[in-house]
């Protein structure tokens, strides 16, 4: 009995030897401005050229105090929205990925209030060395059409980030949140280059007011909510609107 106690004991000593000590940080001015969505469509994120790198940051291993000799393993992370976010990524987001120098890390699990990452734990990707840090870069496609000057805001709480099993590895402490810079950053852009019925009449009685709305749209039918200027309206030629075969146009 005296040796199963003792066995129990060793086993378990290593797991206090583990600083919980690591968090993760943002990374300054890593957003965007304005996104230009409309050049990253891809289903597919394989390189950086693929999509648009919307939000950087930092997971520094015993950052808060060096207490062991470990690295920083990580096999799941949670990205969550900010405080200024579109009502939902599915509507947006086409594909979402991970890099790490250059590197692709992993692709992410899209869900309407979260982007989910998960790796084996080994790798090197994943792996924060002793007292080091490495930074992650999130790169996006989009779908369309989008509404235009809506934000993309991201956020990383300690809750958000496990440790790889069954790693030499230390833990992550309780941090404050990491969080994208919320308000004029990650600005979804519509740029219009065309004009575009809202409706289609499909018949207008003779010497009858009617009423329509032109929209000023880039070419995937998102409406560029800013633009202004003039426009005018005019009968073409021919027949436009026909009410029954026995009337034509009016004037």
């Amino acid at each position: 009995m005296k040796k199963l106690v003792s066995i129990c004991f060793l086993l378990s000593l290593p797991l206090g030897l583990f600083a919980q000590s690591s968090d993760i940080v943002t990374v300054a001015s890593s957003e965007q401005g304005s996104i230009a969505y409309a050049s990253k469509q891809s289903s597919t994120i394989t390189t950086t050229s693929d999509g648009l790198k919307v939000w950087s940051f930092t997971v520094r291993d015993d950052s808060q105090s060096d207490s062991d000799s470990d690295p920083t393993y990580w096999s799941e992370l949670t990205i969550i929205p900010g405080a200024s976010n579109v009502p939902s990524w599915t509507s947006v987001i086409r594909a979402v990925a991970l890099f790490r120098s250059g590197s692709k890390v992993v692709d992410g699990t899209i869900a309407s209030d979260q982007f989910y990452f998960t790796v084996d734990g080994v790798n090197t990707v994943d792996q924060i060395n002793d007292n080091a840090s490495a930074t992650y870069d999130l790169y996006v496609t989009f779908k369309a059409p989008v509404t235009d000057n809506q934000h993309l805001d991201f956020k990383i709480t300690d809750a958000n980030i496990v440790v790889a099993p069954l790693e030499v590895s230390s833990t992550f402490a309780t941090f404050t949140a990491a969080s994208s810079t919320s308000g004029s950053a990650n600005l979804i852009t519509v740029t219009a280059d065309r004009l575009a019925f809202q409706t289609t009449l499909v018949s207008v009685y003779p010497l009858t007011d009617f009423s329509c709305t032109v929209r000023s749209t880039d070419a995937l039918g998102s409406v560029d909510v800013d633009a202004t200027g003039t426009v005018t309206i005019s009968k073409g030629l021919g027949c436009r609107f026909v009410v029954r075969p026995a009337i034509g146009c009016g004037g």
